[in-house]
């Protein structure tokens, strides 16, 4: 962080090459109040639930992504500062025009700012095979089984086969996974208060790097703690076989909105493969010890 309150410094105040040591002590003072009116990294943890140490980790990753080269005529804006910006922009729904004000950066540079920033990263293989899958969409009756949307087997296939009732369930337990995460995005990103003012290509992102964010402000106990405490979320007690519902439910995500019947009766054989290829990984090596009991409550 050091590092970048000196580059961040430099930028602001138009310092380059070697400086008295006294000026530097007088600009950092200066700097010092400034990262908490600017730069605001503190405000922005705390809508996200993100502490400072999740901030540096998300920033040391994302850093030889957005970070841009400065050139003889100007310096770039630093990378800390192109994050946080999108980070509160996110959390906040702060409209672009306030944060130009705020940050003290063109409309257009930070619109740019944004929609560099909110790039995805590259796709993982599934754990636990050499076989390769492709990333799907988990839904509901309502949809149509498709080679990236997986839905469940119609209950008169699955009379008296057991793996498809263990693919049933762990569609549904995942399904409330998903459940969980967009009640939390909605709850936690107030972007999602009202409905966005963009293209769909740029919301389609948003949605995006709001779910990475999510992933990555749960991927540490102490982020977890901070972002969703146990009783925001949907909870399964497999031994009781019931759902305790989160705190999430009470939040007014009025942006996100529902979706009528997309349903039909006609699916392509790739997508009726693909649905056998995963029931047969959910009872083999991607089993859970629980799913048996489970589907005979």
């Amino acid at each position: 962080m050091t590092i970048y309150l000196i580059e961040k410094f430099e930028y602001d105040i138009g310092l380059q090459g070697e400086k008295s040591k006294a000026v530097i002590i007088i600009c950092l003072q200066y700097y010092s109040l400034k990262i908490l009116t600017s730069f605001e990294v503190f405000t922005t943890c705390r809508c996200l639930r993100m502490d400072a140490d999740m901030f540096e980790e998300l920033l040391q990753k994302v850093t030889p992504l957005i970070q841009k080269q400065s050139t003889h005529l100007r310096q770039s804006i630093p990378a800390a500062e192109r994050l946080s910006l999108t980070l509160r922009h996110l959390a906040t729904g702060e409209s672009q025009e306030s944060l130009s004000l705020c940050f003290r950066i063109g409309q257009s540079t930070v619109s740019g700012i944004i929609k560099e920033t909110m790039g995805t990263p590259d796709c993982a293989p599934i754990t636990g095979t050499v076989e390769k899958f492709p990333f799907v969409i988990v839904g509901d009756e309502g949809f149509t089984l498709s080679d990236k949307l997986l839905i469940p087997y119609p209950k008169g296939l699955v009379t008296n086969r057991k793996d498809r009732r263990i693919f049933n369930y762990r569609l549904s337990r995942a399904r409330r996974c998903s459940e969980n995460a967009f009640g939390v995005i909605g709850a936690r990103f107030q972007i999602y208060r009202s409905p966005m003012r963009y293209d769909p290509d740029d919301a389609r992102d948003i949605v995006m790097a709001t779910v990475c964010l999510h992933n990555c402000l749960r991927t540490s106990s102490v982020g977890r703690a901070m972002y969703t405490p146990a009783n925001m979320l949907d909870l399964e007690d497999e031994i009781g076989g019931r759902v305790d519902y989160g705190d999430y439910r009470e939040e007014n995500a009025s942006g996100l909105v529902g979706l009528h019947n997309q349903g039909g009766n006609r699916h392509a054989d790739s997508a009726l493969e693909l649905r056998d290829r995963w029931c047969a990984y959910f009872n083999t090596v991607g089993q859970v010890p629980w799913q048996d009991k489970m589907i005979a409550i």
